[in-house]
């Protein structure tokens, strides 16, 4: 726990409004009863870790990699004849593909959209894949970091405590590897970890989830080192608490990038007081204007049910019109340092800027709200 808290990655998602800490609260349960139903071989700890798991896939897209992993245990207990762990590691993983199910088809959709663009087959001529596919490459170009960059990022996020966890549980695991119990969990941790660098789209944010368990094998790591020096493990306890201090009170304004930018509380304000329910709002900062106006929001996705692509790529007024009412976008919400030539996922492209304006002139749209950085325009 002190390690753990110890993180800035901790201090600064604890209250903020994303998926990243109760999904890392998932995980630790995730990987704690998996491990424990290998280990002990009991079928209630099999039962709760594919629960578990299942949870861990609805929370977010990632968790598959935990259903990957339950594979390969199933994989490599099936060549070695280890009958207990084919069973329980094919109970866990069974469990988890029927929990999940609904959600798996959408990131199996959404690899399918990454890798499409890379395999030398032609078109098929379904329009929505190809404005799928055409927003996935946008939003792979905007938001990927180069890998140096995120590497440090992660690190930086970690913290000095966590990092130096990290580095003991790698010396331990690597030079005790066959002697140690809890070597399944480093394999765990190693191939979550590769597996999510290397995800184009990936954030620093992203590895939240994997602190819970890194923080328990720096633990068991530090805790072998030095289980016959007491002072030493005095002095560590003592440490740990003193980072922490720094970290919550010492560090200003930890949490300053993650709060609510002033700009927008008056036109969240409007917003709240003048759409009604049942009505989205088109905005690119989604989750923001879900989470502070408490109506619903929309961006386009790709492979979203209901993502509004098409109307950052359409060309005539009537049907963008139409296209408004399709979705049930009933207000549009411009940040006006967004709008830009060409959509690259994130922004407002001129040609809808160009067909809000066309709409204008036929008192088809209105504008309610205007000021130097934002612009609401209700669709009438």
């Amino acid at each position: 726990c002190l390690i753990l808290t110890s993180s800035l990655l901790v201090a600064q998602l604890s209250l903020r409004s994303l998926s990243e800490m109760l999904a890392a609260a998932i995980f630790f349960f995730s990987f704690l009863f998996l491990y424990l139903s290998l280990r002990s071989g009991k079928l209630r700890y099999s039962i709760l870790g594919g629960i578990m798991i299942g949870l861990l896939v609805l929370t977010r897209q990632s968790g598959v990699l935990m259903q990957g992993f339950c594979f390969l245990v199933l994989l490599a207990s099936l060549i070695r004849k280890d009958r207990e762990r084919i069973k329980h590691s094919g109970i866990v993983l069974i469990i988890s593909l029927l929990i999940s199910f609904h959600d798996l088809g959408k990131t199996v959709h959404l690899l399918w959209l990454t890798v499409r663009p890379l395999l030398p087959f032609p078109p098929s001529g379904n329009e929505a894949e190809g404005l799928d596919i055409l927003l996935r490459k946008e939003m792979v170009a905007l938001w990927s970091y180069p890998r140096t960059i995120l590497l440090r990022e992660i690190f930086r996020g970690f913290g000095y405590t966590v990092t130096w966890a990290l580095g003991i549980t790698l010396f331990y695991f690597l030079r005790y590897w066959r002697k140690n119990p809890y070597s399944l969990l480093f394999m765990l941790f190693i191939f979550l970890f590769v597996f999510s660098f290397l995800t184009p789209t990936s954030h620093p944010r992203h590895f939240l989830p994997l602190l819970p368990l890194l923080a328990l094998l720096g633990s068991l790591s530090l805790t072998e080192v030095i289980k016959r020096e007491k002072v030493i493990r005095v002095l560590t306890v003592l440490l740990l608490i003193v980072n922490i201090y720094s970290t919550f009170s010492l560090i200003p304004n930890y949490r300053k990038l993650l709060n609510l930018n002033p700009l927008f509380r008056e036109p969240f304000q409007i917003l709240e007081e003048e759409v009604p329910s049942g009505v989205s709002i088109l905005s690119c900062w989604t989750y923001n204007t879900f989470f502070y106006t408490g109506k619903e929001a929309t961006w386009p996705l790709p492979g979203a049910p209901a993502s509004p692509r098409e109307l950052f790529y359409e060309k005539d007024r009537n049907t963008f019109y139409a296209l408004l009412g399709k979705y049930g976008i009933g207000y549009i919400l411009i940040d006006k340092t967004k709008i830009g030539k060409e959509f690259n996922s994130f922004n407002y492209p001129q040609l809808l800027m160009d067909n809000l304006e066309q709409l204008a002139k036929s008192e088809k749209v209105k504008t309610i709200y205007d000021s130097q950085y934002f612009e609401i325009v209700e669709i009438l």
